[in-house]
């Protein structure tokens, strides 16, 4: 049986107090753009994965890019925009990442957390494996049954020996965060009640011959002194603050779009038209993405949109093709109050990787195979 977390207490947030620090007026916010090239040096860069697994330093000065095809950690200078080293690691040995990378993290210091399978481990800048979780896989083992899953997880920098994931059991269902203390050798968890509407947009295609699965897309992204958690299907946050020991929540009311998809939807289907009718139903919806934190001005920022597809045609299968999308942008407080919510009219594509640098929006953009960033400014009247 896993083990509760003791001591913990979970708020519904329905109102929080402004923070009054802040003078800006976003009622009128306007919006900029410009691009910018990061000089490769003549190195072909790893954006096949449209920098999956990259990290922004806790400066934003340097983007690290991990070459999952040449095992390869790319140093980008954010500064100069320029790249100023690509490194070599190992996949096996004393030094191995292992396989199956999925995500990385700066730690500081010239250090980097390196997720990957049968366990993450933290190394320097050189590919030298300063640490390991090798307990980790035995302690999921030993806290979640056979039906459930600890996916996404995340560590804090500050709290090396805690890793964070969202517990579920497939397809999606039963939801929860949960918390592994390498030291004391646990796993907590508390309920994320929230999260079980995604049930119903989990669906399963299968026919006998091709099996598929369309699913919600979650976040566990762990920002400054808190741990958010979220989803694609709603404006809703939670998030968790390792000092009080307490999972916040809170949802908002847009004024621009839905707060959440809508509808009930099958979760298995056999026919291909019906899956793409029930795709562009869903996507054609408002998606949330995860919120990302400016520490200049402490604000945090969040990208929503809305996709919008080619027209249907006999030949189309199971997935339309996608047009665009309109792109939103939300603002919040430090305490996550809603301030202000605009449409983005600039943007017609889904923002990708992103990021706070010099109060600007980094969105990554791929240009004929070169990396580049285009760069959200947001005025204030």
């Amino acid at each position: 049986m896993k083990n509760l977390l003791l001591l913990i207490s979970v708020f519904c947030l329905l109102s929080c107090g402004t923070n009054t620090e802040k003078n800006e007026d976003f009622s009128q916010m306007t919006f900029s753009l410009d691009t910018v090239m990061v000089d490769s040096k003549g190195e072909i860069l790893f954006l096949k994965w449209d920098l999956t697994n990259a990290s922004i330093s806790a400066d934003a000065k340097k983007l690290y890019n991990f070459n999952s095809e040449t095992f390869a950690l790319e140093i980008i200078n954010l500064e100069s925009l320029q790249l100023e080293a690509i490194n070599k690691f190992e996949k096996e040995g004393p030094n191995g990442i292992g396989n199956s990378i999925h995500g990385m993290i700066d730690l500081g210091n010239e250090r980097i957390y390196m997720g990957a399978w049968p366990s993450p481990s933290i190394f320097d800048l050189d590919g030298r494996k300063i640490g390991g979780y090798e307990n980790l896989a035995s302690i999921k083992e030993k806290y979640l049954s056979a039906e459930e899953y600890f996916m996404y997880e995340v560590i804090d920098p500050k709290k090396e020996k805690t890793v964070y994931g969202l517990v579920n059991e497939f397809p999606g269902k039963n939801f929860q965060l949960g918390i592994i203390d390498l030291e004391s050798d646990s796993l907590n968890t508390i309920p994320l009640n929230a999260f079980e509407k995604m049930t119903g947009f989990t669906i399963t295609y299968d026919d006998g011959q091709m099996y598929d699965l369309m699913g919600p897309r979650s976040f566990l992204k762990v920002i400054g002194d808190k741990v958010f958690i979220s989803s694609d299907i709603s404006n809703e946050l939670y998030w968790f603050d390792p000092n009080l020991d307490s999972l916040f929540y809170k949802s908002y009311q847009s004024r621009l779009t839905k707060n959440e998809k809508s509808g009930k939807h099958p979760n298995l289907v056999s026919d291909p038209k019906q899956f793409n009718a029930l795709y562009r139903s869903i996507y054609g919806e408002p998606s949330f993405l995860a919120p990302v934190f400016d520490p200049m001005t402490e604000l945090y920022y969040r990208f929503s949109y809305e996709s919008t597809f080619e027209p249907e045609t006999a030949e189309e299968d199971m997935y339309p093709k996608l047009k665009g999308a309109k792109v939103y942008l939300s603002v919040y407080d430090s305490s996550l109050n809603l301030l202000a919510e605009k449409e983005v009219p600039k943007m017609n594509k889904i923002p990708g990787f992103h990021f706070v640098k010099d109060g600007k929006i980094w969105i990554f953009e791929n240009i004929d195979d070169d990396l580049a960033f285009v760069r959200l400014n947001i005025d204030t009247q």
